[in-house]
């Protein structure tokens, strides 16, 4: 049997299974980041939409579809387990553990069933992407047209969402951006991403969120310096030095502008020139407070949730409340996982310097994921990812990207040394 006819029957085989799934998926992700906010919240319709997708995954697991696909997912997911595990041994809250540990585990299976689903066949994995950037910037129209209610602990009024979690949705929307803008040559496309980018870009400016906004205006930049610029102008040096030169000033006299407007006339600027707020302050007792209790619990920390339970909130922080709550184990586990994509991807940056693989789309799009990657370092200064959905789907989305483009890369290598 030829690989043509073994592809249509993997193909026959599956026809209902991925149609099912790929609605399962978009139906979460529309309602895991606009309709819970922007229409209304259905009691349990997370978890019934995370179950379905994982039972998806498990079935395709089963089939056996998927073989030899290693990825620092694993990583993401014995990092899960462990901690729970822990958690259910040495935490001091069997309870606590167990109720957000099972949502741990729920949120990292459904990112790992959607890594799954956009991995096994071409363009699943573009469809996803703009099915989760659709659905963010249907939730800034909303928070657009409905205003916003600012104070200085940046609290936002649209039903149960603050700040720092819409800002983190922000963040991930100029991810699926760049990393769409990548995959499409239709300049009217293109144009859309722009004004999406400009859209959440201001809605992250009336939030009044630092740490958003810095994360923001660092990926827009980075992935237009390092990325947009160099792949649209390969093999052109001249048009470069011009795009190069007019970016520069355009953005420079932008910036004047708008750190002017900033720092005169919204909350924003008053917290980026470091007025210190009620909110600043609780976030230092916090993160003492989770340093103590790791430096009494250094191993397995105090257990999921820990923190929560011994002080009444988390530790506003990803590094504080790994550190604390999993201990030297569970923090281990969490960095080996994030060093290892990022390894990989910065080595191969690094090992095709070559004139003409530089600036083609695979390298563009690892330089995209490589800059979300450094852009939820940054975020976990001020948040508490683990127990967060969009965590674990930024993570799939990291890993799939890694995944697809490492074997585009290997087949245009093996191309050339064949030629």
């Amino acid at each position: 049997m030829t690989n043509e006819s073994n592809r249509n029957k993997v193909g026959i085989s599956h026809l209902k299974l991925p149609s099912l799934w790929e609605i399962s998926i978009v139906l979460l992700l529309m309602y895991a980041f606009f309709f819970q906010y922007s229409v209304i919240t259905i009691n349990s319709a997370m978890l019934v939409l995370n179950t379905i997708c994982i039972l998806f995954g498990i079935v395709h697991l089963i089939s056996g579809v998927i073989k030899g696909k290693k990825t620092f997912y694993s990583w993401i997911i014995a990092f899960v387990f462990i901690s729970v595990l822990f958690s259910i041994s040495f935490g001091v809250s069997i309870s606590t553990s167990i109720d957000i540990g099972i949502r741990m585990i729920e949120y990292c299976l459904t990112g790992l069933s959607i890594l799954l689903f956009c991995i096994s066949r071409d363009n699943r994995f573009k469809k996803v992407l703009f099915i989760t950037w659709l659905s963010i910037v249907l939730l800034a129209i909303n928070v657009l047209l409905h205003g916003t209610v600012v104070d200085y602990l940046g609290a936002i009024g649209l039903g149960s969402l603050n700040t720092n979690e819409m800002s983190s949705f922000f963040i991930l929307v100029v991810f699926c951006a760049f990393y769409i803008y990548g995959n499409t040559d239709n300049r009217i496309q293109k144009l859309i991403i722009w004004i999406s980018l400009l859209l959440v870009f201001i809605i992250q400016i009336q939030s009044a969120s630092r740490r958003g906004f810095i994360v923001m205006v660092f990926m827009i930049v980075m992935n237009i310096i390092y990325g947009v610029i160099p792949y649209s102008n390969q093999k052109n040096t001249r048009r470069r030095l011009v795009a190069y030169s007019i970016i520069i000033i355009a953005g420079a006299a932008a910036f004047v502008e708008l750190r002017i407007y900033i720092l005169n006339n919204t909350i924003l600027g008053e917290r980026l020139v470091g007025t210190m707020t009620g909110g600043d302050a609780a976030r230092a007792r916090y993160h003492a407070f989770a340093l103590e209790q790791f430096k009494k619990n250094p191993v397995f920390g105090v257990g999921i949730g820990g923190i929560t339970y011994l002080q009444g909130v988390y530790s506003h922080s990803l590094f504080y409340e790994t550190i604390s709550c999993t201990g030297i184990i569970g923090a281990l586990i969490m960095i080996i996982g994030l060093v290892k994509a990022t390894k990989e991807l910065i080595v191969r940056l690094i090992n095709n310097r070559s004139e003409v693989q530089l600036n083609n789309r695979e390298l563009y799009l690892d330089k995209v994921v490589l800059i979300y990657l450094l852009g939820l370092f940054v975020s976990g200064f001020a948040v508490v990812m683990i127990y967060d959905f969009y965590f674990y789907l930024s993570l799939s989305f990291i890993a799939t990207a890694i995944l697809l483009n490492r074997t585009k890369l290997q087949n245009e290598l093996m191309r050339e040394d064949a030629i």
